[in-house]
């Protein structure tokens, strides 16, 4: 029966559903679950067998539409009336920027109950006392910011070059928690933004943690459904 319902959850969503879906921006053509960012989308339409769906189209972190193209494989995931969440495989059959940004995809596979929940992230705004490369036994400091966590890692800023696979060390509080969280996260992504041609520029850095003790991960994980809950408040006001 489980395997049923799995089945129908396309066809249970509403039109207006908040949605989320995967991508890998390392690797357009082919998702990899490792590598999935979920972004926050929303369901504009959908076929009545719960197949095909238009979404909106999201954005990434600096309000730019992801760049995706049809034949990309992608996932979308929904919350069941229960809580429960589901994900599935999808491919994008078309791409459509006006009137609004607009993505319609072809679900490929059954929906599936997911373990993602540790995967959500929050949009942060935290300068870490301590943010260090490690190189061996030695420290570099480094200038940066963490824009957004999830339990599985951090996204950063960094004034200070970083390259795929630096080692850091992160020493921060989060608001509402007591005492301090102290991590290593391994750099899997990088993009570089160029300010202008006199300045240096800015690196952005996709980071994995390492070695996180579960009591530190499910401080993260109380941390971002805290966020989650205060943002739901205040959409509701």
């Amino acid at each position: 029966m489980q395997q049923q319902s799995e089945s129908h959850t396309g066809a249970a969503l509403t039109i207006g559903q908040r949605l989320e879906l995967g991508y890998d921006p390392s690797s357009p053509m082919g998702r990899r679950a490792e590598a999935t960012e979920w972004l926050p989308s929303r369901l504009e339409d959908k076929a009545e067998d719960g197949r095909w769906f238009t979404v909106a189209w999201p954005t990434d972190p600096y309000r730019k539409l992801i760049l995706v193209e049809p034949g990309d494989r992608v996932a979308l995931a929904a919350s069941s009336p229960r809580d429960a969440l589901y994900a599935a495989d999808a491919v994008i059959e078309a791409i459509n920027h006006e009137p609004i940004p607009l993505l319609t995809v072809r679900i490929d596979g059954a929906w599936r109950r997911s373990q993602r929940r540790n995967a959500v992230r929050v949009g942060v705004a935290i300068r870490p006392r301590l943010a260090d490369k490690v190189l061996g036994t030695a420290h570099k400091a480094l200038r940066l910011g963490i824009s957004n966590i999830s339990a599985s890692g951090v996204q950063v800023r960094s004034q200070d070059e970083l390259h795929s696979g630096d080692l850091l060390e992160l020493a921060f509080e989060l608001l509402g928690f007591e005492g301090e969280v102290t991590v290593q996260a391994r750099v899997r992504r990088v993009y570089r933004h160029d300010r202008d041609s006199t300045s240096r520029g800015i690196w952005d850095a996709g980071c994995e943690f390492e070695g996180v003790p579960d009591r530190v991960g499910q401080r993260i994980v109380q941390y971002i459904f805290a966020q989650q809950r205060a943002l739901a408040r205040l959409r509701k006001d």
